[in-house]
């Protein structure tokens, strides 16, 4: 399992399955029609559609992992289940929402499909996720610091401090 992305990978034994394909999440935009498969709150073999809210979701502002946005509803007991396109592919996987009731307000969120791919290759081969290093600490721009330090772009990443003696140190 990987805790920073909440996925893990799992052996099923007995006949053989056939799995939707994986879809490019990189491709995904404000507005696509997305259905969201579960079994929220033990209500076994639900569907529930809605659309891309947005991409590239981050919930805090340093956060590694960022998300699919939706308002497909999902619900408590959907995590787990895909986030498919209208082309049958699976675009995300349902993780989480966030709501002051407990239950779906409009914002759920999807681990990306092409994260998925990435942490299941890893997990399959080595047993765990590798994640490299640079030696630096990197903070994400948001609007209020791209204004603050007048850059063109409101998003991407700044290099903030290097770790001396670590390898972007030793690279220049």
């Amino acid at each position: 399992m990987d805790e920073e992305t909440d996925l893990a990978l799992l052996k099923v034994s007995g006949a053989t399955f056939a799995p939707l394909p994986l879809g490019d999440s990189d491709t995904l935009r404000p507005g696509q029609l997305v259905f969201a498969f579960g079994s929220p709150l033990g209500l076994d073999n639900t569907v529930t559609m809605g659309v891309v809210s947005a991409v590239g979701r981050q919930l805090e502002p340093d956060d590694p992992m960022v998300y699919i946005q939706t308002d497909a509803p999902i619900n408590p007991g959907s995590s787990g289940g895909p986030l498919v396109n209208a082309q049958g592919q699976v675009v995300g996987i349902n993780t989480l929402i966030l709501s002051q009731g407990g239950g779906n307000e409009g914002l759920g969120f999807a681990a990306p499909s092409n994260i998925v791919a990435a942490v299941y290759d890893q997990l399959k081969a080595h047993g765990r996720v590798r994640r490299g290093t640079i030696g630096a600490v990197v903070q994400s721009i948001t609007p209020v610091l791209a204004a603050a330090l007048q850059l063109p772009l409101d998003r991407g990443a700044l290099v903030a401090d290097v770790d001396a003696g670590g390898p972007a140190a030793k690279g220049g």
